[in-house]
């Protein structure tokens, strides 16, 4: 999972890949974490949108909070859940950053191999390096190179390491 464990790389190295036999494929799936920014000092409650699923994670200001049902209850840095609305004991400012994690995954991506290949079982290790920035991919079987000497492939997230993309063409395709 990344550092901050809001995403999780699954590698499925028996999946069938367009019918070519355990060639293997990697699942990344994004964690839901809702943001707010404390507007006025009307309310200390959020409602957040979706299903909320236990544990919840609360972040002020990037320090976590301690939920009241792991025993602390009315104590200063806690919040309660009641179905999708989070109430925080804790004195917040005009400017504090609320980020609400609910445990909630999705797909975010299914990322295969450059030469999809019979029984190369792509994903059979799969790392994400220290920044988030890379995904590195072990295929054990690949014949890329060597017959069955293995490869690692790695896919950058671009907008992380190079920054946002932007052109002056109307509609560009990005390849």
């Amino acid at each position: 999972c990344s550092t901050d464990g809001r995403q999780v790389i699954i590698g499925c190295s028996s999946a069938t890949v367009s019918t070519l036999t355990e060639a293997g494929s990697v699942y990344v799936l994004d964690r839901n974490v809702q943001k707010f920014i404390r507007q006025d000092d009307s309310s200390n409650t959020y409602t957040v949108l979706g299903t909320v699923s236990a544990p919840v994670s609360v972040l002020v200001n990037n320090v976590f909070l301690t939920n009241q049902t792991d025993g602390i209850v009315n104590a200063d840095n806690t919040f309660s859940v009641s179905g999708n609305n989070i109430t925080i004991n804790k004195d917040l400012f005009v400017g504090d950053v609320i980020e609400i994690e609910t445990n909630q995954f999705s797909l975010l991506q299914t990322v295969s191999q450059n030469t999809v290949a019979d029984f190369s079982n792509f994903g059979q290790a799969v790392d994400i390096c220290a920044n988030n920035c890379s995904l590195y991919v072990g295929e054990p079987q690949s014949s890329q190179q060597v017959f069955k000497g293995g490869v690692v492939e790695r896919f950058v997230n671009q907008s992380r390491v190079y920054g946002t993309i932007t052109a002056t063409v109307a509609n560009p395709v990005l390849d």
